[in-house]
């Protein structure tokens, strides 16, 4: 009896996983292309401003991170993630800042 309950949980479980990856995968399909600032002529950012004036901002650091990654590793990330959020939300990604510090 408490093993019938058990797999009946983890039959709704599944399915609740599939549903929810289901959806996931039909909501990242309908995202646009990143709108980054150095890709776009001017008069695309002119007709940008006319809807919105919000922007991205990626903050990075080139830094060591051992030997097997890249200085621009914090780089790499910032820019990535503000382009996957300009994808979904359309905002304007701006050049990464660059900051930290690090001997």
């Amino acid at each position: 009896m408490i093993r019938n309950e058990a797999f009946n949980h983890l039959k709704l479980l599944f399915i609740v996983s599939i549903i929810l990856f289901l959806g996931t995968f039909l909501f990242s399909q309908k995202q646009g292309n990143p709108l980054v600032l150095q890709e776009m002529t001017w008069t695309d950012v002119k007709d940008y401003l006319k809807t919105s004036d919000m922007v991205i901002i990626p903050l990075g650091s080139t830094e060591q991170h051992g030997l097997h990654m890249p200085l621009g590793t914090d780089y790499y990330e910032a820019l990535g993630m503000s382009k996957i959020i300009s994808a979904r939300a359309g905002v304007v990604v701006a050049p990464v800042l660059l900051a930290g510090y690090s001997e």
